[in-house]
Protein backbone atom coordinates (compact mmCIF):
# COMPACT_ATOMS: atom_id res chain seq x y z
CA UNK A 1 0.00 0.00 0.00
CA UNK A 2 2.83 2.41 0.74
CA UNK A 3 4.05 2.02 -2.87
CA UNK A 4 0.68 3.29 -4.15
CA UNK A 5 0.75 6.43 -2.03
CA UNK A 6 2.72 9.20 -3.81
CA UNK A 7 5.48 10.84 -1.88
CA UNK A 8 5.84 14.57 -1.34
CA UNK A 9 8.47 14.76 -4.06
CA UNK A 10 6.24 13.00 -6.58
CA UNK A 11 3.41 15.43 -5.86
CA UNK A 12 5.72 18.38 -6.41
CA UNK A 13 6.93 17.00 -9.74
CA UNK A 14 3.38 16.30 -10.97
CA UNK A 15 2.19 19.78 -9.98
CA UNK A 16 5.16 21.40 -11.71
CA UNK A 17 4.49 19.43 -14.91
CA UNK A 18 0.79 20.42 -14.87
CA UNK A 19 1.63 24.11 -14.41
CA UNK A 20 4.21 23.89 -17.19
CA UNK A 21 1.70 22.34 -19.62
CA UNK A 22 -0.89 25.04 -18.83
CA UNK A 23 1.67 27.80 -19.43
CA UNK A 24 2.77 26.23 -22.75
CA UNK A 25 -0.81 25.94 -23.97
CA UNK A 26 -1.51 29.55 -23.00
CA UNK A 27 1.57 30.73 -24.88
CA UNK A 28 0.51 28.80 -27.97
CA UNK A 29 -2.94 30.37 -27.95
CA UNK A 30 -1.47 33.81 -27.39
CA UNK A 31 0.96 33.41 -30.30
CA UNK A 32 -1.82 32.16 -32.56
CA UNK A 33 -3.92 35.25 -31.86
CA UNK A 34 -0.93 37.60 -32.02
CA UNK A 35 0.46 36.47 -35.37
CA UNK A 36 -2.82 35.33 -36.96
CA UNK A 37 -1.37 31.97 -37.97
CA UNK A 38 -0.50 28.60 -36.53
CA UNK A 39 2.75 28.93 -34.51
CA UNK A 40 2.95 25.20 -33.94
CA UNK A 41 3.17 24.10 -37.54
CA UNK A 42 5.76 21.51 -36.58
CA UNK A 43 4.77 18.36 -34.71
CA UNK A 44 5.85 17.75 -31.16
CA UNK A 45 8.57 15.19 -30.54
CA UNK A 46 7.19 11.72 -30.24
CA UNK A 47 3.95 12.55 -32.10
CA UNK A 48 4.88 10.23 -34.96
CA UNK A 49 4.78 12.95 -37.65
CA UNK A 50 7.99 14.13 -39.19
CA UNK A 51 6.36 16.58 -41.66
CA UNK A 52 4.59 19.78 -40.70
CA UNK A 53 1.03 19.45 -39.46
CA UNK A 54 -0.15 22.28 -41.70
CA UNK A 55 2.21 21.54 -44.55
CA UNK A 56 -0.01 21.53 -47.65
CA UNK A 57 2.57 19.59 -49.65
CA UNK A 58 2.28 16.48 -47.48
CA UNK A 59 -1.44 15.97 -48.28
CA UNK A 60 -1.80 13.69 -45.26
CA UNK A 61 -4.11 13.36 -42.31
CA UNK A 62 -3.01 14.81 -38.97
CA UNK A 63 -3.31 13.08 -35.58
CA UNK A 64 -6.66 14.79 -34.93
CA UNK A 65 -8.18 13.01 -37.89
CA UNK A 66 -8.46 16.14 -40.07
CA UNK A 67 -8.18 15.53 -43.79
CA UNK A 68 -5.80 18.25 -44.89
CA UNK A 69 -5.49 16.99 -48.45
CA UNK A 70 -6.47 19.73 -50.87
CA UNK A 71 -9.12 19.00 -53.48
CA UNK A 72 -9.75 21.05 -56.58
CA UNK A 73 -12.56 22.53 -58.58
CA UNK A 74 -12.28 24.14 -62.01
CA UNK A 75 -13.47 27.64 -62.87
CA UNK A 76 -14.53 28.17 -66.48
CA UNK A 77 -14.75 31.84 -67.42
CA UNK A 78 -16.52 32.19 -70.74
CA UNK A 79 -16.76 35.53 -72.56
CA UNK A 80 -19.60 35.69 -75.05
CA UNK A 81 -18.51 38.48 -77.37
CA UNK A 82 -20.69 38.53 -80.49
CA UNK A 83 -22.36 36.57 -83.29
CA UNK A 84 -22.76 37.22 -87.00
CA UNK A 85 -24.81 36.10 -90.00
CA UNK A 86 -27.53 34.50 -87.90
CA UNK A 87 -30.73 33.13 -89.41
CA UNK A 88 -33.49 35.70 -89.91
CA UNK A 89 -36.31 34.40 -87.73
CA UNK A 90 -38.63 37.43 -87.94
CA UNK A 91 -40.75 38.59 -90.86
CA UNK A 92 -38.71 41.81 -90.91
CA UNK A 93 -35.59 39.82 -91.83
CA UNK A 94 -33.97 40.13 -88.41
CA UNK A 95 -33.86 38.14 -85.17
CA UNK A 96 -33.96 38.82 -81.44
CA UNK A 97 -31.05 36.58 -80.43
CA UNK A 98 -29.94 35.48 -76.98
CA UNK A 99 -27.61 32.69 -75.86
CA UNK A 100 -27.92 29.83 -73.39
CA UNK A 101 -24.67 28.51 -71.89
CA UNK A 102 -24.78 25.04 -70.33
CA UNK A 103 -22.00 23.28 -68.45
CA UNK A 104 -22.89 20.22 -66.42
CA UNK A 105 -25.91 21.10 -64.30
CA UNK A 106 -25.38 24.86 -64.65
CA UNK A 107 -27.39 26.89 -67.13
CA UNK A 108 -26.97 30.62 -67.82
CA UNK A 109 -28.75 33.08 -70.14
CA UNK A 110 -27.30 36.04 -71.96
CA UNK A 111 -29.29 39.20 -72.56
CA UNK A 112 -31.51 39.47 -75.62
CA UNK A 113 -30.41 41.85 -78.41
CA UNK A 114 -33.51 42.94 -80.37
CA UNK A 115 -33.76 43.35 -84.12
CA UNK A 116 -30.39 42.17 -85.41
CA UNK A 117 -28.62 39.24 -87.07
CA UNK A 118 -25.23 40.42 -85.79
CA UNK A 119 -25.60 40.87 -82.04
CA UNK A 120 -22.83 42.17 -79.78
CA UNK A 121 -22.96 40.97 -76.17
CA UNK A 122 -19.59 41.34 -74.42
CA UNK A 123 -20.85 39.39 -71.37
CA UNK A 124 -18.96 37.13 -68.96
CA UNK A 125 -20.12 33.86 -67.42
CA UNK A 126 -18.45 31.97 -64.56
CA UNK A 127 -19.14 28.24 -64.45
CA UNK A 128 -17.73 25.59 -62.12
CA UNK A 129 -16.96 21.95 -62.93
CA UNK A 130 -15.57 19.25 -60.69
CA UNK A 131 -13.35 17.37 -63.13
CA UNK A 132 -11.87 17.43 -66.60
CA UNK A 133 -12.45 16.71 -69.44
CA UNK A 134 -15.80 18.45 -69.77
CA UNK A 135 -17.96 20.26 -72.32
CA UNK A 136 -19.64 23.65 -72.60
CA UNK A 137 -22.69 24.00 -74.85
CA UNK A 138 -23.55 27.40 -76.33
CA UNK A 139 -26.92 27.67 -78.08
CA UNK A 140 -28.35 30.74 -79.82
CA UNK A 141 -32.14 31.30 -79.72
CA UNK A 142 -34.56 33.83 -81.16
CA UNK A 143 -36.86 35.38 -78.56
CA UNK A 144 -40.55 35.29 -79.44
CA UNK A 145 -43.13 37.29 -77.51
CA UNK A 146 -45.80 34.60 -77.57
CA UNK A 147 -44.52 31.45 -79.25
CA UNK A 148 -41.67 29.20 -78.13
CA UNK A 149 -38.17 30.51 -78.85
CA UNK A 150 -36.63 29.00 -81.99
CA UNK A 151 -33.10 27.58 -82.10
CA UNK A 152 -30.70 29.46 -84.38
CA UNK A 153 -27.79 27.04 -83.91
CA UNK A 154 -25.41 25.72 -81.28
CA UNK A 155 -21.78 24.79 -80.71
CA UNK A 156 -20.06 22.45 -78.23
CA UNK A 157 -16.69 23.42 -76.76
CA UNK A 158 -14.54 20.68 -75.22
CA UNK A 159 -12.34 21.42 -72.21
CA UNK A 160 -9.47 18.96 -71.90
CA UNK A 161 -7.14 20.83 -69.51
CA UNK A 162 -6.39 24.17 -67.93
CA UNK A 163 -5.97 26.68 -70.72
CA UNK A 164 -6.84 30.11 -72.03
CA UNK A 165 -8.02 30.71 -75.59
CA UNK A 166 -8.13 33.93 -77.54
CA UNK A 167 -11.35 35.22 -79.09
CA UNK A 168 -12.33 32.72 -81.79
CA UNK A 169 -15.24 32.39 -84.20
CA UNK A 170 -17.11 29.07 -84.04
CA UNK A 171 -19.58 27.91 -86.68
CA UNK A 172 -23.04 27.05 -85.42
CA UNK A 173 -23.45 23.37 -86.20
CA UNK A 174 -25.69 22.73 -89.19
CA UNK A 175 -26.91 26.33 -89.31
CA UNK A 176 -25.76 29.60 -90.81
CA UNK A 177 -23.91 31.98 -88.59
CA UNK A 178 -20.97 32.08 -86.21
CA UNK A 179 -20.43 32.99 -82.58
CA UNK A 180 -17.31 34.61 -81.08
CA UNK A 181 -16.19 33.19 -77.73
CA UNK A 182 -13.17 33.61 -75.48
CA UNK A 183 -12.65 31.08 -72.70
CA UNK A 184 -10.32 30.45 -69.77
CA UNK A 185 -10.13 27.41 -67.49
CA UNK A 186 -8.19 27.39 -64.24
CA UNK A 187 -8.02 25.19 -61.17
CA UNK A 188 -9.11 26.54 -57.77
CA UNK A 189 -8.14 25.01 -54.45
CA UNK A 190 -10.87 23.72 -52.19
CA UNK A 191 -10.08 23.07 -48.53
CA UNK A 192 -10.97 20.06 -46.41
CA UNK A 193 -14.46 21.41 -45.76
CA UNK A 194 -15.22 21.49 -49.47
CA UNK A 195 -15.40 25.28 -49.60
CA UNK A 196 -13.72 27.12 -52.42
CA UNK A 197 -12.75 30.78 -52.19
CA UNK A 198 -14.99 32.83 -54.45
CA UNK A 199 -17.43 29.99 -55.07
CA UNK A 200 -21.00 30.62 -54.17
CA UNK A 201 -22.70 27.73 -52.44
CA UNK A 202 -21.33 27.73 -48.89
CA UNK A 203 -24.82 27.99 -47.49
CA UNK A 204 -26.11 25.23 -49.76
CA UNK A 205 -23.52 22.81 -48.38
CA UNK A 206 -24.21 23.84 -44.80
CA UNK A 207 -27.90 23.41 -45.47
CA UNK A 208 -27.47 19.82 -46.62
CA UNK A 209 -25.05 18.94 -43.82
CA UNK A 210 -26.98 20.70 -41.06
CA UNK A 211 -30.18 18.65 -41.24
CA UNK A 212 -30.91 16.60 -38.10
CA UNK A 213 -30.21 12.94 -38.69
CA UNK A 214 -33.28 10.75 -38.74
CA UNK A 215 -35.68 13.71 -38.87
CA UNK A 216 -38.00 14.07 -41.83
CA UNK A 217 -40.85 16.54 -42.18
CA UNK A 218 -43.59 15.40 -44.51
CA UNK A 219 -45.68 18.19 -45.97
CA UNK A 220 -47.71 18.83 -49.07
CA UNK A 221 -45.55 20.13 -51.95
CA UNK A 222 -45.97 23.85 -52.52
CA UNK A 223 -45.48 26.01 -55.62
CA UNK A 224 -41.70 26.02 -55.15
CA UNK A 225 -41.70 22.24 -55.56
CA UNK A 226 -44.41 21.82 -58.21
CA UNK A 227 -43.37 24.76 -60.41
CA UNK A 228 -39.64 25.27 -59.79
CA UNK A 229 -38.60 21.77 -58.60
CA UNK A 230 -36.87 23.11 -55.47
CA UNK A 231 -36.08 20.95 -52.39
CA UNK A 232 -39.10 19.81 -50.35
CA UNK A 233 -37.96 21.60 -47.19
CA UNK A 234 -38.12 25.04 -48.86
CA UNK A 235 -41.34 26.93 -48.27
CA UNK A 236 -42.87 30.19 -49.44
CA UNK A 237 -42.46 33.02 -46.94
CA UNK A 238 -43.95 35.82 -49.07
CA UNK A 239 -45.63 36.06 -52.45
CA UNK A 240 -46.57 39.01 -54.64
CA UNK A 241 -48.48 39.64 -57.83
CA UNK A 242 -46.20 41.45 -60.30
CA UNK A 243 -44.91 41.46 -63.87
CA UNK A 244 -41.55 40.71 -65.46
CA UNK A 245 -40.35 43.19 -68.04
CA UNK A 246 -39.22 41.70 -71.34
CA UNK A 247 -40.59 42.67 -74.75
CA UNK A 248 -43.68 43.61 -72.79
CA UNK A 249 -44.88 42.96 -69.23
CA UNK A 250 -45.41 39.25 -68.45
CA UNK A 251 -47.75 39.15 -65.47
CA UNK A 252 -47.36 36.40 -62.89
CA UNK A 253 -46.45 35.76 -59.26
CA UNK A 254 -43.25 36.20 -57.29
CA UNK A 255 -42.39 33.73 -54.50
CA UNK A 256 -39.86 34.59 -51.79
CA UNK A 257 -38.17 31.92 -49.67
CA UNK A 258 -35.10 31.83 -47.43
CA UNK A 259 -32.92 30.73 -50.36
CA UNK A 260 -34.45 32.00 -53.61
CA UNK A 261 -36.55 34.66 -55.27
CA UNK A 262 -38.74 32.94 -57.86
CA UNK A 263 -41.10 34.24 -60.54
CA UNK A 264 -43.57 32.34 -62.69
CA UNK A 265 -45.70 33.59 -65.56
CA UNK A 266 -47.97 31.81 -68.03
CA UNK A 267 -49.18 34.30 -70.64
CA UNK A 268 -50.62 32.97 -73.93
CA UNK A 269 -49.26 29.51 -72.93
CA UNK A 270 -45.69 30.92 -72.85
CA UNK A 271 -44.26 29.93 -69.48
CA UNK A 272 -41.47 31.93 -67.87
CA UNK A 273 -39.63 30.70 -64.79
CA UNK A 274 -36.98 32.75 -63.02
CA UNK A 275 -35.12 31.30 -60.02
CA UNK A 276 -32.64 33.72 -58.42
CA UNK A 277 -30.46 32.33 -55.59
CA UNK A 278 -29.50 34.97 -53.04
CA UNK A 279 -25.80 34.19 -53.43
CA UNK A 280 -26.00 35.57 -56.99
CA UNK A 281 -27.86 38.75 -56.04
CA UNK A 282 -25.73 41.87 -55.59
CA UNK A 283 -28.31 44.64 -55.30
CA UNK A 284 -32.08 45.12 -54.97
CA UNK A 285 -33.23 48.66 -55.63
CA UNK A 286 -36.15 50.83 -56.67
CA UNK A 287 -36.65 51.60 -60.35
CA UNK A 288 -39.31 52.95 -62.67
CA UNK A 289 -40.90 51.05 -65.53
CA UNK A 290 -43.16 53.91 -66.53
CA UNK A 291 -44.24 57.23 -65.06
CA UNK A 292 -47.07 55.63 -63.10
CA UNK A 293 -45.65 52.10 -62.73
CA UNK A 294 -42.92 51.87 -60.06
CA UNK A 295 -40.73 48.75 -60.25
CA UNK A 296 -38.00 46.79 -58.48
CA UNK A 297 -34.73 45.90 -60.19
CA UNK A 298 -32.68 42.90 -59.00
CA UNK A 299 -29.04 43.10 -60.12
CA UNK A 300 -26.88 39.96 -60.13
CA UNK A 301 -23.14 39.85 -59.54
CA UNK A 302 -20.83 40.03 -62.54
CA UNK A 303 -20.20 36.64 -64.15
CA UNK A 304 -23.37 34.97 -62.92
CA UNK A 305 -25.39 35.58 -66.10
CA UNK A 306 -29.14 35.32 -66.34
CA UNK A 307 -31.14 32.48 -64.82
CA UNK A 308 -34.40 31.18 -66.25
CA UNK A 309 -34.98 33.78 -68.97
CA UNK A 310 -32.73 36.33 -70.71
CA UNK A 311 -31.98 39.29 -68.42
CA UNK A 312 -31.99 42.95 -69.37
CA UNK A 313 -28.82 44.26 -70.96
CA UNK A 314 -26.51 46.23 -68.67
CA UNK A 315 -23.60 48.52 -69.50
CA UNK A 316 -21.44 47.12 -66.68
CA UNK A 317 -21.92 43.47 -67.69
CA UNK A 318 -24.16 42.55 -64.75
CA UNK A 319 -27.42 40.74 -65.41
CA UNK A 320 -30.56 42.41 -64.08
CA UNK A 321 -34.27 41.68 -63.88
CA UNK A 322 -37.00 44.31 -63.53
CA UNK A 323 -40.32 43.52 -61.89
CA UNK A 324 -43.21 45.98 -62.03
CA UNK A 325 -46.96 46.25 -61.30
CA UNK A 326 -46.73 45.56 -57.54
CA UNK A 327 -49.73 46.43 -55.40
CA UNK A 328 -47.34 47.93 -52.86
CA UNK A 329 -43.86 48.36 -54.29
CA UNK A 330 -42.29 49.74 -51.09
CA UNK A 331 -43.52 46.81 -48.97
CA UNK A 332 -42.26 44.28 -51.53
CA UNK A 333 -38.90 46.04 -51.66
CA UNK A 334 -38.49 45.89 -47.87
CA UNK A 335 -39.36 42.17 -47.88
CA UNK A 336 -36.84 41.36 -50.60
CA UNK A 337 -34.04 43.42 -49.05
CA UNK A 338 -34.66 41.91 -45.61
CA UNK A 339 -34.59 38.37 -47.03
CA UNK A 340 -31.31 39.08 -48.85
CA UNK A 341 -29.75 40.59 -45.70
CA UNK A 342 -30.79 37.56 -43.63
CA UNK A 343 -29.15 35.27 -46.16
CA UNK A 344 -25.92 37.31 -46.05
CA UNK A 345 -25.85 36.99 -42.25
CA UNK A 346 -26.25 33.23 -42.49
CA UNK A 347 -23.49 33.12 -45.12
CA UNK A 348 -21.09 35.02 -42.84
CA UNK A 349 -21.90 32.70 -39.94
CA UNK A 350 -21.22 29.69 -42.19
CA UNK A 351 -17.87 31.13 -43.26
CA UNK A 352 -16.84 31.83 -39.69
CA UNK A 353 -17.91 28.34 -38.61
CA UNK A 354 -15.96 26.73 -41.46
CA UNK A 355 -12.85 28.65 -40.41
CA UNK A 356 -13.28 28.20 -36.67
CA UNK A 357 -13.99 24.45 -36.57
CA UNK A 358 -10.66 23.24 -38.08
CA UNK A 359 -8.70 25.60 -35.80
CA UNK A 360 -10.51 24.32 -32.71
CA UNK A 361 -9.80 20.70 -33.65
CA UNK A 362 -6.15 21.50 -34.36
CA UNK A 363 -5.85 23.26 -30.99
CA UNK A 364 -7.17 20.14 -29.26
CA UNK A 365 -4.68 18.06 -31.23
CA UNK A 366 -1.74 20.28 -30.21
CA UNK A 367 -2.76 20.21 -26.54
CA UNK A 368 -3.03 16.41 -26.58
CA UNK A 369 0.38 16.06 -28.23
CA UNK A 370 1.87 18.52 -25.75
CA UNK A 371 0.53 16.64 -22.75
CA UNK A 372 1.63 13.27 -24.14
CA UNK A 373 5.11 14.59 -24.84
CA UNK A 374 5.68 16.13 -21.42
CA UNK A 375 4.18 13.21 -19.52
CA UNK A 376 6.40 10.87 -21.53
CA UNK A 377 9.34 12.93 -20.25
CA UNK A 378 7.98 13.04 -16.70
CA UNK A 379 7.39 9.27 -16.41
CA UNK A 380 11.10 8.35 -16.12
CA UNK A 381 11.57 11.20 -13.64
CA UNK A 382 8.79 9.93 -11.38
CA UNK A 383 10.10 6.36 -11.68
CA UNK A 384 13.56 7.59 -10.65
CA UNK A 385 12.16 9.39 -7.59
CA UNK A 386 10.31 6.24 -6.52
CA UNK A 387 13.49 4.20 -6.80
Amino acid sequence: MEALIPSWGELNVSLAIAIFCIICFGLLRHMEKLFGRDPASRPFPGSGHEGGILDGSSNKTNSAGLDLQSSYIYLVKLELLAAKDLIAANISGTSDPYAIIECGSEKRFSSMVPGTRNPIWGEDFELFIEELPSEVHVSIYDWDIIMKSSNLGSVTLKIEKECQTEAMWYSLGGRAGQVCIKMMTKRCVSNASGITDGLAGIIARKRLQGKPAGTEVLQKPGPLQTIFDLPPDEGVEHKFSCALERSFLYHGRMYVSSWHICFHSNVFSKQLKVVLPYEYIEEIKKSQHALINPAITIILRAGSGGIGVPPLASSDGRAKYMFASFWNRNHALRVLQRAANNFQKLEEEAKQASIRQPHEELAECRLRNLLLYHFSIASPMVAGIRN
